[in-house]
C-alpha cells in the first residue's frame, strides 16, 4: 500500500501495474485547498484575475466607486529576492562557447529566471524540458503542481506526475514519467481520474524514451505566500 505525505508518494514495487495504480490513487487524494492557495499566488503573480480576487474584501459598490489598479507586487518581491541572471550567463562544452547549444535552448535564460522566481513563492516548483520537432529546439513548461513516487528507502524520485488539462467530458487528466531502475524501463503514459490509462502519440509501449526524468525541481525550506 503506498503511503501519500501531501505530494510525495512512496511505492512498495517497481511491477507496471503496481506503479499505475498507486499512481491513480495519489492524484485522486489530491489536496484541492493547497492546489487553489498555490493557483491564488500564481494569478498575483502573473498579474490574472485580481478583480475576483479583491471583490472578497470589497463587498457591494465598493470596487464600483475605487477601482482597482494592479501595481504586480507580488513580481516586484519575486524578482528583488531572486536576482538570477542580472549578466547573461555564459555557457561552455569542452571549453568552447556553447553557441550551437544556446540556440537550442530556447529563452532559456528568462524560463529559468520565472521558474525560480515562482519556486521562490509558492516554495517548490518543477522545469520540464522537452524537445519542438516543429521548431527543431528545446523548450520548457514550468510544473508547479507535481507529485513525486519514491521507492522504499530511497531519496530521489523514482516517478513525477502532473496535470495537462481535461477533456472533452471534463475529467482531469496527467502524464506520468518514471525512470530505468534495476533492470525496468522506465514508464510514460496519461490516465485521469476515472481510471483510464493510455499511451501518448504512438508510444503504444508507455516507455519513457529518455531512461530519466525530464524534470528537475528547486525547493525551499518555506513558501513566500504570506
Amino acid at each position: 500500500m503506498d503511503h501519500n505525505f501531501h505530494d510525495k508518494v512512496m511505492l512498495p514495487s517497481l511491477g507496471r501495474d503496481v506503479v499505475m495504480q498507486s499512481v491513480q490513487r495519489a492524484e485522486n487524494d489530491l489536496k484541492k485547498d493547497e492546489i487553489a492557495e498555490k493557483d491564488t499566488a500564481l494569478d498575483f503573480y502573473y498579474n490574472k484575475k485580481l478583480d475576483t480576487h479583491l471583490a472578497q474584501w470589497f463587498p457591494g459598490s465598493s470596487l464600483e466607486q475605487v477601482p482597482p489598479f494592479g501595481m504586480r507586487i507580488v513580481p516586484r518581491f519575486a524578482k528583488a529576492r531572486m536576482m538570477l541572471f542580472k549578466s547573461p550567463p555564459e555557457r561552455f562544452i569542452n571549453g568552447e562557447p556553447a553557441d550551437e547549444y544556446n540556440d537550442l535552448a530556447y529563452h532559456l535564460d528568462s524560463k529559468s529566471r520565472e521558474f525560480a522566481e515562482i519556486a521562490w513563492l509558492i516554495g517548490k516548483c518543477h522545469f520540464r524540458s522537452k524537445y519542438s520537432d516543429r521548431h527543431e529546439r528545446i523548450e520548457y513548461d514550468i510544473v508547479t503542481n507535481a507529485k513525486e513516487y519514491y521507492l522504499y528507502g530511497e531519496s530521489s524520485p523514482y516517478g513525477i506526475s502532473y496535470e495537462v488539462g481535461k477533456d472533452l467530458k471534463g475529467d482531469r487528466k496527467f502524464v506520468f514519467w518514471s525512470e530505468s531502475r534495476n533492470g525496468e524501463p522506465g514508464l510514460h503514459f496519461s490516465f485521469d481520474t476515472v481510471g483510464r490509462v493510455n499511451p501518448i502519440g504512438d508510444n503504444l509501449d508507455m516507455i519513457n524514451p529518455y531512461g530519466i526524468l525530464p524534470l528537475s525541481k528547486v525547493e525551499f525550506s518555506s513558501d513566500s505566500m504570506d
